[in-house]
């Protein structure tokens, strides 16, 4: 949760940025503040101290407080925060994905990284001029802070979300499905079965890539039948694995081609197909979202494998250019296939 006078300080940023307070206008006095925002006296002179540390307000001998001129954005990075959306404790794995990401910033300014559980307590060390913030997958959740770090004008980006207008580095999973699905249907036919994970809130992206999906089904005339679309929270993996696998591979009818858009699931999914007699490259072709070790040279299997490393060398050049608005870029996953 953000603090009280966090939130304190991001109505008085916002009324800044918006042009209700312009610079040289006087701040409200702390009536005002109490009657406006119902907030206590010491959580206002607490927020105006730091605003004016922060040199966002100044303050006149014997004259009160006043807006300053803010400091244009994109003004140059001097630090930068990497924020990771970790679900458990710091181990070895957790780290391995933004480890690259760090060391390459590190080694042209200081880079800290900080769980997103941990932002809220850190704000007063980010908010400072020179400042920056990577936020890699960030959960929904988190849109609060970064409307906060919006009003005090520090730069930030987002890799593998799309949120609102902010600026984002992303997998691009349309052009990556055109490929994929266009191999798939060369391979067999015009009907495919489709498995994916239900939308959740903390995974955004399940439902942009789903309509990635329908909408090159309808460019490419592929059609899923009712009973081949197969889309489960699987919050009980073995029995939701053997409930799809059934519905798929346990009839006399089974789909030619399976689009499997839930990486996790792949290789177990394989497993119960074959349990039914049914195997890749045989029966049936498979294409998975995301690199599958278990598939790599498999025939009758491909993968549209993101470029993680990509994306950050993109966040790396973002830290390093002098114009860093209004950048939204995507890059087009690796199609890998084997006949």
């Amino acid at each position: 949760m953000i603090s009280k006078v966090d939130i304190l300080k991001k109505r008085i940023l916002d009324d800044i940025r918006q042009g209700r307070l312009k610079p040289d206008d006087a701040l409200y006095s702390r009536h005002q503040f109490m009657k406006r925002f119902g907030c206590s006296r010491g959580s206002i002179d607490t927020a105006v101290k730091e605003l004016i540390a922060e040199g966002y307000l100044y303050g006149r001998q014997g004259a009160g407080t006043y807006v300053a001129n803010l400091r244009p954005l994109g003004t140059e990075i001097s630090r930068v925060f990497v924020v990771e959306n970790f679900c458990k404790s710091y181990t070895a794995d957790d780290l391995t994905y933004t480890s690259y990401l760090v060391s390459e910033i590190q080694r042209r300014m200081p880079c800290l990284l900080y769980r997103a559980d941990e932002i809220s307590v850190n704000l007063r060390h980010i908010v400072r001029a020179g400042s920056a913030v990577i936020w890699v997958r960030p959960s929904l959740d988190k849109m609060m802070l970064i409307d906060y770090l919006t009003s005090a004008r520090i730069p930030q980006i987002i890799i593998g979300r799309r949120y609102g207008n902010y600026d984002y580095i992303d997998t691009d999973s349309r052009s990556g499905l055109a490929d994929g699905l266009s191999w798939l249907k060369q391979h067999a036919g015009p009907e495919i079965a489709f498995v994916a994970r239900a939308y959740n809130t903390n995974f955004p992206y399940i439902a942009e890539r789903q309509i990635d999906f329908y909408e090159t089904c309808t460019d490419l005339r592929l059609t899923v039948k009712p009973n081949w679309r197969q889309v489960s929270k699987f919050d009980h993996q073995e029995d939701d694995l053997n409930a799809v696998a059934e519905a798929l591979f346990g009839g006399s009818c089974c789909p030619r081609g399976l689009y499997v858009d839930y990486c996790d699931i792949v290789a177990k999914l394989i497993n119960l197909a074959g349990r039914r007699g049914k195997f890749v490259g045989r029966d049936f072709f498979l294409l998975a979202f995301d690199r599958i070790p278990e598939l790599e040279n498999v025939p009758g299997a491909g993968f549209l494998a993101q470029q993680f490393r990509g994306l950050e060398d993109c966040a790396v050049s973002w830290v390093t250019s002098s114009d860093r608005l209004g950048w939204k870029k995507t890059l087009k996953p690796n199609f890998y296939h084997w006949e």
